[in-house]
């Protein structure tokens, strides 16, 4: 009976110590985030025409801080990683970067630190940012991107002066559109796959250009056919990604849970909408290429590695014994040369 009790006790005092631990006063954090009430503009300007454009940035956090505003170009690599860049006034091609087109306004009082205006945000704040663009007569038609970025700041309280640390950003994609010959033109190249694939795993890569001066978002899907052209695998390995004017985007995995064994042929379907359809219809345009894939599971590729090298241990062997029978043929041959040779010979006498 004490026992019982002994134990009753003990988890009494466990769920005490586990209110009390609750009940604690814990510490309060800081919590620092910004939020913009549009994320993307897009425009159609002429050479020489201008635009405009309204966003709120939103201090959604418990602290106070410090924004930076500015434009920023857009670069893409030989893959597709996207970078951005401040435009520089004093280089050649100045005037052809589209975040040198653009003039943001904030319609509170604001800094600047190195020309760059800074925005003050309390908790709760909701600032009103107006910018307008102006396209240069000399701009070349198509599809140009720019980012307007807002930086959170936080102050360096160690050091001495002005000093200031990013701790993140946010940014407004805005795509000003140039109209004159628009060219469309996607092309995938290389499409590689694994013409052997030995088990259910099977890497693949592709590359998509676009060539033409407009953006596109494309959709991408890897599938395997058998013979009688059945899917019998499908993937999809692309969703609404954007493939900007003149610039490349790749794409790679491993396809896995694949079919066991036979002859299939991999087939990546690309698809992406056709720009200025009069019909006003969501056509989509495909390109389609194919691969001739075995796959073989890798207990009989073993099993077939394993045979042929008995056999090439067996031909060997048969090759050895061979060469060791004609080398005593030989020798018997010779031998029997020799004693024919002792036999013909003349017996001198005297």
């Amino acid at each position: 009976m004490s026992r019982r009790f002994s134990r009753i006790q003990w988890l009494l005092l466990t769920a005490m110590v586990c209110i009390f631990i609750g009940a604690a006063p814990g510490h309060a954090y800081a919590v620092r985030t910004i939020a913009l009430s549009t994320g993307s503009f897009d425009f159609s300007t002429a050479p020489g025409g201008s635009g405009k454009g309204d966003l709120t940035v939103i201090n959604d956090g418990d602290e106070s801080m410090d924004v930076l505003v500015y434009s920023a170009n857009q670069t893409v690599d030989a893959k597709g990683a996207v970078t951005y860049t401040i435009p520089n006034r004093d280089s050649s091609g100045f005037a052809n970067d589209p975040a040198s087109w653009i003039s943001v306004k904030i319609a509170s009082t604001t800094r600047t630190i190195g020309n760059t205006p800074v925005i003050s945000l309390a908790p709760g704040d909701r600032v009103a940012v107006h910018f307008t663009f102006t396209v240069p007569t000399t701009a070349p038609p198509g599809d140009h991107p720019l980012l307007l970025f807002f930086e959170m700041l936080n102050s360096d309280e160690k050091t001495s002066g002005a000093t200031a640390k990013v701790s993140g950003r946010l940014g407004a994609r805005i795509r000003i559109r140039v109209p004159g010959d628009l060219v469309e033109r996607m092309e995938v190249r290389p499409f590689s796959v694994r013409n052997l694939v030995l088990g259910q795993k099977m890497p693949w890569t592709f590359l998509i250009l676009n060539e033409g001066n407009i953006d596109k978002s494309i959709s991408a899907r890897l599938a395997l056919l058998d013979g009688n052209e059945n899917e019998v695998w499908h993937s999809d390995v692309a969703s609404d990604a954007v493939v900007y004017a003149g610039s490349n985007l790749e794409r790679s995995g491993v396809a896995s849970g694949l079919p066991t064994f036979g002859h299939f042929n991999a087939r990546l379907t690309l698809e992406y909408p056709k720009d200025g359809d009069s019909t006003g219809q969501n056509v989509q345009e495909q390109i389609v290429k194919t691969r001739s894939v075995w796959i073989v599971p890798i207990w009989l590729a073993v099993a077939v590695v394993v045979l042929v090298g008995l056999l090439l241990m067996y031909v060997s062997w048969r090759q050895a014994v061979k060469a060791a029978v004609r080398k005593s043929e030989k020798a018997r041959e010779k031998e029997a040369a020799a004693a024919a040779v002792v036999d013909q010979a003349p017996v001198q006498t005297e």
